[in-house]
């Protein structure tokens, strides 16, 4: 059973819990956009990567439909924001990257997961599809917080961390922090806080980029 009540945090823990995270994680989905609409005013995209936005969008339809087969709005609803907010910063990157910078087996991969996602939901029993897409989704939420990290090699080589999003990166820290909780402590669901972890360590290793080559 991958959805049930824990009884080790207090009411009002719990309460908190489960209304902070789809809360903060509006701040990881509107992030970029300070970042997307300087696309727009300087024409290019430059060493910036479309990864974090499509992963966006595979994640968002992942936990969308994650949380609509365990009966958890706290999963689902937030995760209306990252699909509507990916589509759109995959289509503004799309409209102004540089020729050669990589982008169609992006798009094509977070289709790809997102379209094995539904599917899933659809073909399967609601129990035996929550844990399939569960465990997709522990893949795909860690590739989207690793996301900026696509540009690590850049990064390292020009000692230079522009190409990495900085608010993405800080709200990514806050953001797994507290979905951990959620997942541990509220509904003790693995699914939930497990791939949180690994996006944790992924998010702390963009700052330590950003920290050492600025």
């Amino acid at each position: 059973q991958t959805y049930k009540r824990s009884i080790t945090v207090g009411p009002e823990v719990a309460q908190a819990l489960t209304v902070v995270p789809p809360v903060l994680l509006q701040g990881v989905f509107v992030s970029p956009l300070p970042a997307v609409r300087g696309y727009a005013q300087k024409g290019t995209t430059g060493d910036a990567s479309v990864a974090p936005y499509a992963l966006m969008v595979a994640n968002g339809t992942v936990w969308l439909t994650y949380g609509i087969l365990i009966g958890a709005p706290t999963v689902a609803l937030p995760n209306i924001t990252a699909v509507s907010l990916g589509m759109y910063y995959t289509y503004t990157f799309h409209k102004y990257k540089p020729a050669d910078a990589p982008f169609a087996p992006y798009v094509a991969g977070a289709t790809a997961v997102a379209s094995l996602a539904v599917g899933t939901a659809l073909a399967l029993e609601p129990e035996a599809a929550a844990s399939a897409v569960g465990v997709i989704g522990c893949c795909v939420l860690p590739a989207m917080f690793a996301g900026p990290l696509a540009a690590a090699r850049k990064v390292v080589s020009t000692k230079n961390a522009a190409a990495i999003p900085l608010a993405f990166t800080l709200f990514s820290v806050a953001n797994t922090a507290v979905w951990i909780g959620y997942g541990l402590l509220v509904i003790d669901d693995v699914y939930i806080w497990g791939p949180n972890v690994i996006g944790l360590g992924a998010a702390f290793a963009q700052l330590g980029l950003v920290a050492k080559y600025g």
